[in-house]
């Protein structure tokens, strides 16, 4: 792992581990929906190389500029149906060695769409109080914070992008993807979430069941890690 991801790994934990000593009260599922959210004209977004779909890797340094030169902060009960918007998702995937960790989302999930469904991102909307220079990975402190728990060090990478705009969900986020690779498997899940488990990402055969944006995920570290069962 090279000096900076090292970096990220350490401060992204620090951040965790100093939002962890502050007790607030819960934000209720009416006020999630009507808070001002991150999010990025479509349009600045897709400026460069178009409106790419599914998952793709492409210059991380870009986006993350563009995404701090045009950002906004826009009520979420109103960009929720404005495709004019994407709203900017850090989606952080878990590993343990060879194993995944897979969560499901409770009922009650603030995003009504993807409720019940599997999935291996963490993460979730960007508040004007989540923003810390321009790095987008430590952005997603709090929900990290709010979603899960885990004590260990561990390792950082950028793995890409995902734009889906096959479903109305897909078609208002864009999500920034990283990998962490956990040094510990002592990772469970915290109220904001039903369950959470490691799973070997081999044993994972059929992606009906998780949210489309982690089919996404899985269909591509497939192939990075079992090619030939792909």
């Amino acid at each position: 792992m090279s000096v900076g991801l090292a970096f990220k790994a350490q401060r992204f934990l620090r951040l965790i581990r100093g939002y962890m000593q502050i007790t607030s009260a819960r934000s209720s599922q009416e006020q999630k929906v009507h808070e001002e959210v991150l999010v990025v004209p479509r349009d600045l977004l897709f400026a460069r190389e178009g409106a790419r779909q599914g998952f793709f890797v492409a210059n991380c340094d870009w986006y993350a500029q563009t995404i701090m030169r045009h950002k906004q902060f826009l009520p979420r009960s109103l960009v929720e149906t404005d495709e004019n918007f994407k709203q900017i998702i850090p989606y952080i995937v878990v590993m343990y060695r060879e194993n995944i960790f897979v969560v499901q989302r409770r009922s009650s999930a603030s995003e009504q769409r993807l409720a019940r469904l599997l999935s291996v991102g963490i993460g979730g909307h960007i508040r004007a109080s989540d923003v810390s220079g321009s790095d987008i990975f430590s952005w997603a402190a709090r929900e990290w914070r709010e979603e899960i728990c885990y004590e260990g060090d561990c390792q950082t990478a950028f793995l890409g992008f995902i734009n889906d705009d096959s479903n109305p969900v897909g078609r208002v986020h864009f999500g920034v993807v990283y990998l962490v690779m956990l040094e510990s498997s002592m990772i469970t899940v915290r109220s904001e979430l039903k369950t959470g488990v490691l799973t070997p990402l081999r044993a994972i055969a059929q992606t009906s069941s998780f949210e489309p944006w982690s089919r996404l995920v899985l269909e591509h570290l497939l192939h990075l890690k079992f090619p030939e069962a792909v």
